[in-house]
């Protein structure tokens, strides 16, 4: 319980209110539109999550952005397409909040290593927090637990535990039986977009750090 309370407490953290009305930026590496809670990760370290549903693909080598704030929250304008979203901010990227990412860095050296565990009847194992080049990572994109296409992935959007109406999946915002993200043996918090749950991170805000696993 210690374990999930400080993972609750240092999520939460992450998020802090911008002093800047408008930033220009460019999307750190590739960007393929957005789907409904999509991460970036821009070139001046901050990251940013879509906050308002819509669907677009549009790609693009990291393109400039403007991020600029209005009445409703924050709007991001992406080079060379013609809509907008609303985002939100889920780090600053800013050397003065030290704080923020000595917090971020112990979620991270929390999770690193742990196992993504099913609540269904099997106990599916779902694959590992380690570093994309792990066969059994959620992060490889062309492993059993990466793959958009394998049974076994959080990131199938269809299956099981990828679908946004599965009771057992990561991706269901109102389910309360999420994976389980276990270490030595213990569970130290949930793999779920549904924020109510308690010690709940969203697969999508650990895709983003994932190089840091």
């Amino acid at each position: 319980m210690k374990k999930i309370l400080f993972l609750t407490i240092a999520i939460v953290s992450f998020n802090f209110h911008l002093n800047a009305q408008v930033i220009e930026t460019s999307i750190d590496g590739e960007f393929e539109g957005w789907e409904g809670e999509t991460i970036f990760k821009m070139m001046n370290g901050q990251i940013w999550q879509q906050s308002s549903y819509a669907y677009l693909y549009h790609y693009a080598y990291s393109p400039e952005v403007i991020i600029y704030k209005t009445s409703n929250g924050f709007v991001m304008k992406v080079d060379g397409v013609d809509e907008t979203i609303n985002v939100v901010q889920i780090n600053t990227g800013n050397s003065q909040n030290q704080g923020v990412n000595n917090q971020y860095s112990e979620v991270i050296n929390l999770l690193r290593g742990a196992s993504i565990i099913a609540q269904d009847d099997d106990r599916t194992f779902l694959g590992t927090l380690t570093n994309e080049l792990n066969s059994n990572s959620i992060f490889n994109e062309i492993g059993t637990y990466g793959s958009d296409i394998s049974s076994n992935s959080i990131w199938n959007d269809i299956g099981t535990f990828g679908s946004d109406i599965s009771s057992y999946s990561s991706f269901n915002d109102i389910t309360s039986t999420p994976p389980m993200i276990i270490k030595n043996g213990k569970i130290i918090g949930y793999l779920t977009v549904n924020d109510i749950i308690s010690g709940g991170i969203s697969p999508e805000i650990l895709k983003a750090f994932k190089d840091e696993f």
